[in-house]
């Protein structure tokens, strides 16, 4: 039974070691590039470029727009992702995965010639887009509210001045009722 272990042992070190080590000499890449893998195209793999070093994250597109964590993203805890707007020739295909390569200082997608699409700041438009959701202007539900409100208050005044109206009418009324039999009272019945 020793025997066994032994060579599950030998086997576990002949698998792992050479991944570690090619993990170590491409900075992490071979893993990410297996979690890409694993996927099955749901994610990608995302080279950011760096003034100092590249390095490779893992992303993921949805509804058109690339939700990627870089270390910028991991430095700042304010932001949770960066959100770039990617088109479909952004993505290439390389080591059986798809790829995209990212500029993390000009927050910016490298198309795979390498030109860069400028002027686009990714935290930027993510805060412009946080902003304009927790604006604190009125709605449209408080502005009906309002005019509710001075609807009821109008239909209130309006019912009390019918009443009032009403109630001086109905004093007149009683009034000519007693006029009415006072001389009704004083004529000769014949």
């Amino acid at each position: 039974m020793e025997a066994l272990y032994y060579e599950i042992i030998i086997v576990c070190i002949i698998f792992f070691v050479p991944f570690f080590f090619f993990n170590w000499v491409s900075k992490g890449m071979l893993g990410k590039l297996m979690k890409v893998f694993a996927s099955r195209g749901q994610k990608l793999l995302v080279e950011v470029i760096h003034p100092i070093q590249n390095y490779y994250v893992i992303g993921e597109v949805k509804e058109g727009y690339l939700f990627v964590k870089d270390r910028s993203v991991k430095l700042s805890k304010a932001v949770k992702e960066k959100r770039l707007y990617i088109n479909t020739d952004d993505v290439y295909r390389s080591w059986g995965v798809n790829c995209l390569r990212y500029d993390e200082t000009g927050n910016r997608i490298v198309k795979p010639d390498f030109s860069t699409v400028s002027a686009f700041d990714a935290l930027k438009q993510e805060n412009l887009i946080i902003r304009s959701l927790y604006d604190p202007k009125t709605n449209l539900q408080q502005k009906y509210q309002l005019f509710i409100l001075i609807g009821v208050a109008l239909l209130v005044l309006m019912v009390g001045y019918s009443v009032y109206s009403q109630g001086i009418i109905a004093d007149q009324v009683v009034i000519i009722g007693k006029q009415v039999a006072l001389l009704s009272a004083n004529v000769p019945v014949v």
